[in-house]
């Protein structure tokens, strides 16, 4: 008779909103393990039932094949009495308690989400609000852990059926995505007045907020676009006017009177500046730049400063966005 075992695991670090507990379910599934896997507020617990192999065929793996926005910090294991358990299941999350996990950053929007956002046969063509177990928002949407959709700012938006059936379908990449949705039943944008009124600019830019907002900012208006964790002002980089205007807002002045130092490598990388952040910064899931070339001197002296100021902070990622 074959011997089974069952081992209990905790996995501490970035596992929830990461696609952990998909992920174990089909590494689970596809050993034919039993067992079950949940979310808490310690990160992620699991039950695997099978031969010892295959036990240890699973932990390994686990580690070396996680969601690629996971961050296992500690894996945990100890022994349990079989329960007899063939089906592997996601149970409900844990009780609640002192909250001790890590919730996963916000990340830029996937390959895959990309292609659909640009496919017009697809349901999601255009949606600003796209996302999937890969990429989305999660830190600024989350109200409380464990993470699950009704401790998120998502909790008010009902998933249509579509949505639902891709929730819960385990072949597919939004398999237990808290944040799902789609136009039909997810957030949508809207372009309001400094007083909070609808703007609408006719024809053919009515029912168009995006394109409505990128008009106001060909005419050198300034936009506060409200984003997933705040809001940012937006102005036409290439206009200094528009970007004085933006930069005084409120009494807000950036610039420093200070002189300031900067490192010429940090803006003469080999390829180009534009090349460098679009290889290294922009393509990457913290890609929150988009640099590009040919700015007026008033641009450029501000993407030097800006360059050097995250330079002396070490930040990993300088929050930039400028237009040719």
């Amino acid at each position: 008779m074959t011997q089974v075992i069952r081992t209990a695991l905790r996995v501490e670090g970035i596992v929830q909103g990461v696609g952990f507990r998909p992920f174990v379910y089909s590494l689970a599934t596809g050993l034919g393990l039993g067992g079950l896997v949940g979310n808490d507020v310690d990160g992620v617990f699991a039950e695997i039932e099978g031969p010892p192999a295959t036990v240890r065929e699973f932990l390994r793996r686990l580690e070396r094949e996680a969601p690629p926005l996971a961050r296992i910090e500690r894996v945990t294991t100890s022994a349990m009495p079989p329960a007899g358990t063939a089906s592997f299941t996601i149970a409900p999350s844990g009780p609640a308690g002192r909250r001790r996990t890590l919730v996963a950053a916000d990340t830029a929007t996937c390959a895959d989400c990309l292609r659909e956002l640009s496919d017009p046969a697809d349901r999601r063509y255009r949606y600003p609000f796209i996302n999937c177990t890969n990429c989305g928002p999660r830190f600024t949407i989350v109200r409380d852990v464990p993470y699950d959709r009704p401790l998120t700012t998502m909790a008010g938006f009902a998933m249509c059926e579509p949505c639902a059936a891709e929730y819960r379908d385990q072949a597919d990449r939004r398999y237990h995505a808290q944040p799902t949705c789609c136009p039909a039943c997810g957030p949508r944008l809207a372009l309001l007045g400094a007083a909070g009124e609808p703007l609408d600019l006719g024809e053919p830019l009515t029912g168009d907020p995006l394109g409505a907002a990128a008009e106001l900012l060909r005419d050198g208006r300034i936009v506060a676009v409200k984003g997933l964790g705040g809001y940012h002002l937006a102005a036409d980089a290439a206009r200094d006017d528009a970007v004085a205007q933006g930069l005084t807002i409120n009494g807000l002045v950036i610039l420093s009177e200070n002189p300031m130092s900067w490192n010429p490598d940090h803006t003469n990388p080999p390829g180009g500046l534009a090349n460098y952040y679009r290889n290294n910064v922009v393509g990457g899931p913290n890609a929150f730049v988009m640099v590009a070339e040919n700015f007026n001197s008033f641009g450029q002296a501000i993407i030097k400063k800006m360059i050097a100021e995250v330079a002396q902070a070490h930040q990993p990622v300088p929050l930039l966005a400028a237009a040719r």
